[in-house]
């Protein structure tokens, strides 16, 4: 994770739940340089629950692959809601999206500035403009 001064201070509070180590340093270097900081990386379910439990840094926003090796991340999914933590869903294989709940906002690999702006404008349309 890279560090920014002001992120932390003006950006979102990101969680990334993804499996793909490239991808998910790629999502982290997107979202820092759109202001955002990373909370944390999680690469499999029990993780994800782990970080999302401990509520030590705020979550103000997760990105969830629908697949974690080869398990489903309902559990993340059911977590955050419970947490009341906006998701948008990482698209990935088809039908993969479907694991997810259904009003899930979605970005598609690899994922671009633009897609990532309307995501969270979806997932969050009072904190981001």
């Amino acid at each position: 994770m890279r560090t920014q001064g002001t992120a932390e201070e003006t950006g979102l509070g990101i969680l990334i739940v993804e499996d793909e180590t490239l991808f998910a340093m790629d999502l982290e270097i997107l979202l820092e340089d759109m202001g955002h900081h990373i909370v944390g990386v999680a690469s499999h379910v029990d993780r994800a629950l782990q970080m999302i439990g401990k509520k030590q840094a705020k979550i103000d926003c997760a990105l969830v692959d629908p697949v974690l090796g080869l398990r489903s991340s309902r559990p993340v999914a059911e977590a955050l809601s419970a947490a009341r933590i906006p998701l948008i869903g990482i698209a990935t294989e088809a039908g993969a999206e479907k694991l997810l709940p259904q009003d899930v906002p979605s970005v598609s690999k690899p994922c671009s500035l633009v897609s990532m702006q309307n995501a969270l404008r979806n997932a969050l349309p009072r904190v981001v403009a």
